[in-house]
């Protein structure tokens, strides 16, 4: 038992934790293009528009494990008498890619000149992607399962602002 705890102390020394559990590589590619635009309905209602179009491409490759041989015998003290030779790779975990819009419209009122209440509705987006947080290495588990689904939904608010100063000071 001994022997197979300093072997694995060595393996981890070798491959760095670092490298055999997290990935290795991990770039996201986003692009958007983002619309906005006021209308004025008359002097105290105003509607605003805003999308933004969104193309995103996410891509991963982690570490896939190792083999590992110590051709060095080990001493009385279970010492390690050589350094083990290891091979190890990465593979490509996989890619996502994700196309959305998130539009929002928000409708104001200027109830007075220093108060303005409104109403908005807007979409959110969380594009699809790879679960990082726990890698399959060094076991052979079936890469789709770390994917997940984009996430949506829709947000609704209303609200007021308004301006105190000069009412009670600056």
């Amino acid at each position: 038992y001994a022997a197979i705890m300093l072997n694995s102390t060595a393996l981890a020394n070798s491959l760095g934790f670092s490298e055999y559990r997290n990935p290795i590589n991990a770039d996201t590619d986003h692009r958007s293009f983002y619309l906005m635009g006021e209308w004025s309905i008359n002097d105290t209602w105003t509607l605003v528009v805003e999308d933004r179009f969104v193309w995103e491409d996410f891509d991963a490759s982690v570490a896939i494990g190792a083999s590992c041989v110590n051709p060095y015998p080990y001493n009385a003290n279970f010492d390690i008498l050589g350094p083990p030779t290891c091979i190890y790779g990465t593979q490509n975990f996989g890619s996502t890619s994700s196309n959305y819009q998130t539009p929002k419209f928000t409708l104001e009122w200027q109830a007075a000149e220093t108060a303005m209440l409104y109403a908005l509705a807007a979409r959110g987006v969380k594009p699809a992607g790879i679960s990082l947080l726990q890698v399959p290495a060094p076991f052979d588990l079936p890469l789709d399962i770390f994917y997940y689904d984009p996430e949506k939904m829709w947000s609704y608010e209303e609200g007021a602002k308004s301006n105190w100063s000069g009412r009670y000071g600056n």
